[in-house]
């Protein structure tokens, strides 16, 4: 999912340019920046708490934990939605610095709301450890992005081609998956119990949950936020190659983590904190070993590898490279 996701800016940086490449990232990091606001956590604590109460065979406080994070974060979707569609203009003039900005913000309000079905369909398929289905939603996600891109320059559009791809893959992964998680777990079959007994658990455990959520967005996109503000479009395009190819390698401990996290719940719940202990003690021991080789090598080569992936209007983007390496 990761490569397919790696490709799709290869593609994109290549045929947008430096200018319009920053350009669409500088937009889409911006939305994507709010959304934690959006999340509160409740993801990871959905994922939390239907593992207990599968446990508990509580099948009707998982129906209500569903209800509860789709009802709070379509409601905080169609919020920020109002807000991003309203302030487009305002924004494209004083921030970006570029009109165009303003019909992507604008189309990138659609991929607000949608944007639900990624994270909801991965912490529902984690909590039932589907890791199968948990696995293909990003699969799918970004292998249709990459098609959807190919599929829009061939037919003569630009930098719309990756706003509409993302605009539409939320509505095709709904209806890819929906069938599986029907089978996995049908909420028709049961009603709703406890709802604010279950929403209080959920914001509770996810309120320093959104503590996590901050740091990595600042990690991930303050960078870019604040390249947009002070610096050339051009110059969020060379980042924003650069910053991906070093974050690639996070990819391993992404995987393992997504699928012990789960696992760790049941334990948690099940009261079996000495494999739980060993689980934490054997992730630690070997991710580093598995990423180090790979980090040395591109740290070495940062000048032909964005040369060669990418090409000669992104090499000075390679000291920064090093950097995040």
């Amino acid at each position: 999912a990761y490569l397919l996701a790696y490709f799709t800016r290869l593609i994109l940086a290549r045929e947008l340019g430096p200018a319009d490449y920053g350009l669409f990232y500088a937009v889409f990091t911006f939305v994507i920046f709010f959304l934690f606001f959006r999340d509160l956590g409740l993801n990871q604590a959905m994922t939390k708490y239907i593992t207990e109460f599968r446990v508990k065979n509580n099948y009707n406080r998982i129906k209500s934990a569903i209800f509860a994070v789709l009802g709070s974060q379509v409601l905080s979707s169609l919020f920020f939605s109002a807000v991003f569609f309203f302030a487009a203009d305002f924004l494209a003039v004083y921030y970006f610095k570029a009109p165009a900005a303003s019909t992507l913000l604008k189309i990138m309000v659609a991929y607000t709301v949608f944007s639900i079905s990624f994270t909801f369909l991965k912490s529902f398929f984690a909590s039932f450890q589907r890791f199968v289905a948990y696995s293909l939603i990003d699969f799918f996600k970004n292998g249709i992005v990459l098609l959807l891109v190919i599929l829009f320059f061939s037919y003569g559009m630009t930098i719309i081609s990756p706003v509409l791809a993302y605009v539409i893959v939320g509505q095709i992964l709904i209806i890819l998956f929906l069938p599986k998680m029907l089978r996995t777990y049908n909420p028709f079959s049961h009603k709703i119990e406890k709802l604010k007994e279950t929403s209080k658990l959920l914001f509770l455990f996810g309120l320093p949950v959104i503590m996590t959520d901050v740091g990595d967005k600042v990690i991930s996109y303050i960078d870019t936020l604040m390249l947009t503000g002070f610096r050339s479009l051009a110059e969020v395009g060379i980042y924003n190659v650069v910053l991906p190819s070093a974050m690639m390698l996070l990819f391993i401990s992404t995987a393992l983590s997504s699928v012990f996290f789960p696992i760790f719940a049941e334990l948690w719940a099940k009261k079996d904190f000495k494999r739980l202990k060993e689980g934490v003690r054997i992730f630690y021991k070997h991710i580093f070993v598995a990423v180090a080789p790979v980090v040395l090598a591109i740290l070495v080569f940062s000048d032909t590898f964005l040369y060669i992936f990418f090409c000669s209007d992104y090499v000075s983007g390679a000291n920064a490279l090093r950097i995040l390496l």
